[in-house]
C-alpha cells in the first residue's frame, strides 16, 4: 500500500521546505542516511544501498551531493547515475532535469549505492600506494561516491542558499 506524507524541512538553513513524496513497504526497508554521517563513517571498501537527501550540484568537472549542514572538507560525495529504466520518465526525473538545466543544482532525495574510499590495488607497489590517495570522481578528489539508481524527489534550491565554498564565485548571481 502506498501512502503520502510531507517531509519536514530538509535543509534548515535557508528555510527550504522539502517536497511531498510517496513511500512504499520496499522504501521502508531502505535506510535513509545522513550524508554527514555516512561520509564520516566511510572506510575503504564500504558499500551500502541507501537513500540520501541533500543538494546535488553539477558543473563541467563536478557532480556531487552534499548536506548544507556538514563541514565541506570530506562530506562531498561524487555522484554518477545509473538510473533504473522503470523510473526514467517519472515526475521527479523530469523536474530534476528542469532544475539542473536552470540552476545546475537541486534539493534531492536519491536512492542508490554508496561507496567509501576505494581499496588499493594489491598489484600496485606499496611505495606508490603510500604516495597517492585513492578517490572517486574528477581527478580522484572525492573520498566517497554514490551511484544513483533512482531520483525519488526533487525541489528547487532557494537562490539565497549559497553554493559550497569549493565553487568560489563561479555561481554567484
Amino acid at each position: 500500500m502506498t501512502k503520502k506524507f510531507n517531509l519536514l524541512p530538509l535543509l534548515t538553513i535557508g528555510g527550504l521546505l522539502f517536497f511531498t513524496t510517496e513511500t512504499t513497504a520496499a522504501r521502508d526497508e531502505i535506510a535513509i542516511r545522513s550524508i554527514c554521517v555516512i561520509t564520516k563513517e566511510a572506510s575503504a571498501g564500504t558499500h551500502q544501498h541507501l537513500i540520501v537527501r541533500g543538494i546535488f550540484v553539477v558543473g563541467p568537472e563536478t557532480s556531487i551531493i552534499y548536506e548544507n549542514e556538514c563541514p565541506v572538507s570530506d562530506s562531498l560525495v561524487w555522484v554518477e547515475f545509473k538510473l533504473n529504466p522503470a523510473h526514467l520518465k517519472s515526475a521527479p526525473v523530469t523536474k530534476f532535469d528542469r532544475l539542473i538545466a536552470k540552476d545546475g543544482r537541486a534539493a534531492v532525495e536519491f536512492e542508490g549505492d554508496f561507496y567509501g574510499p576505494p581499496t588499493p590495488d594489491p598489484d600496485v607497489p606499496e611505495v606508490i600506494q603510500r604516495n597517492f590517495e585513492l578517490g572517486w570522481g574528477h581527478l580522484s578528489q572525492y573520498r566517497t561516491q554514490m551511484i544513483v539508481s533512482r531520483i525519488r524527489a526533487t525541489t528547487e534550491v532557494p537562490a539565497s542558499l549559497p553554493y559550497p565554498l569549493i565553487f568560489g564565485d563561479q555561481h554567484a548571481h
